[in-house]
């Protein structure tokens, strides 16, 4: 942790205390929460999980079913992490159905981006595909179309591995034309990176140089 999430986390832990003593449910689930986010953030996944689930009994007991639904997202983020795949498919098709329930289709999109990502980290390509093209729809029904990048770079990373390189590069364009520049150089190393092995696919070997001299 950093000197700033150190002092943050030490008053979350600080108000999970008084919490306690003031036996205020919604504010020990709003604690716990937050101290696991904090671990998640800095990649401690398993002690993350300790405090979700704190907050989960607590917003169970409340019945608050939409914190539940958010909850289940970051649950489901940190159990991909550990690898428990078959928590992290569970837990997201919860909140996705529990969002397309109750029409919050919104929330809906960004629950099936991270089901997309649990399903490219077990290498179920098809059914990640599945799920960003629901991305997709949902962005245009939502008039989202800014988050439809998310959509485009996960398909051409997904069709990238199942070797079918046409598709790989047109999700790619796509995304490119789209994609505002970022300051993040993870993500500038991410496309970089990708784009090689795009370019490589395609024999364009010159391309795909310049991306790896940009990435090093």
């Amino acid at each position: 942790f950093g000197q700033e999430q150190k002092m943050a986390l030490k008053i979350k832990q600080q108000a999970e205390k008084n919490a306690k003593n003031a036996e205020n449910k919604e504010l020990l689930a709003e604690s716990y929460s937050f101290i696991a986010n904090s671990y998640a953030n800095n990649h401690n996944d398993s002690e993350a999980i300790k405090y979700y689930h704190q907050a989960y009994l607590h917003l169970k007991d409340l019945g608050d079913g939409l914190a539940l639904a958010y909850l289940k997202i970051q649950m489901s983020r940190s159990y991909s992490y550990i690898y428990d795949d078959e928590k992290a498919i569970s837990l997201a098709k919860e909140a996705i159905n529990y969002f397309k329930q109750h029409k919050h289709y919104f929330d809906e999109l960004f629950a099936h981006n991270t089901q997309a990502k649990n399903y490219m980290a077990m290498k179920e390509l098809d059914k990640a595909i599945n799920s960003y093209q629901r991305v997709i729809e949902l962005s245009k029904q939502e008039g989202q179309e800014n988050l439809i990048e998310v959509a485009y770079l996960g398909l051409a990373k997904a069709f990238h591995r199942k070797n079918q390189n046409a598709k790989a590069s047109h999700y790619f364009a796509l995304y490119q034309e789209i994609h505002a520049n970022s300051d993040s150089p993870i993500v500038k190393i991410d496309d970089l990176i990708l784009g090689a092995l795009i370019a490589f696919s395609d024999t364009n070997i010159a391309l795909a140089q310049d991306n790896i001299k940009q990435v090093e």
